[in-house]
Order: structure tokens, then C-alpha cells, then sequence
């Protein structure tokens, strides 16, 4: 989250607000894919499934939202 504090501070935004928008991003992408989205992808492309979960596990801004 610090770079993205520092990439609002660099574009004069609220580092907290955008810290905010960013954490609840990653929390709907995750209940999407954990909503369906996941095996509808899967349904259509395996591969390219298992990468997206794969990242959402550990990407570091999608870690620490559950």
C-alpha cells in the first residue's frame, strides 16, 4: 500500500482515499472470483484461470484482503 500512498501524494490525492479505493477494489475482485467468476473463466479458459487465482494469492496488494 505504500506505493500507492506515495503515487497519491506525487499526483496531490488523498493517499488515505486512494489506500481506501484500492483495498476495496481487490475485496470485489475477489468476491467476484470467488462468486462464480472463477469457474465461469475456468470454463473458458483453464489456463488463464489458474494464472488470475495464482495472482490473486500472491500479488502483495491481494493478500491482505480477504
Amino acid at each position: 500500500m505504500d506505493d500507492f500512498r506515495r503515487m497519491a501524494e506525487r499526483a496531490d490525492s488523498d493517499p488515505d482515499r486512494t489506500v481506501e479505493i484500492v483495498l476495496g477494489t481487490v475485496t470485489r475482485l475477489r468476491d467476484a472470483w470467488s462468486g462464480g467468476l472463477s469457474s465461469e473463466a475456468t470454463k473458458r479458459f483453464a489456463a488463464l484461470a489458474e494464472h488470475y487465482a495464482r495472482r490473486l494469492d500472491t500479488l502483495p496488494v491481494a493478500r491482505g484482503v480477504f
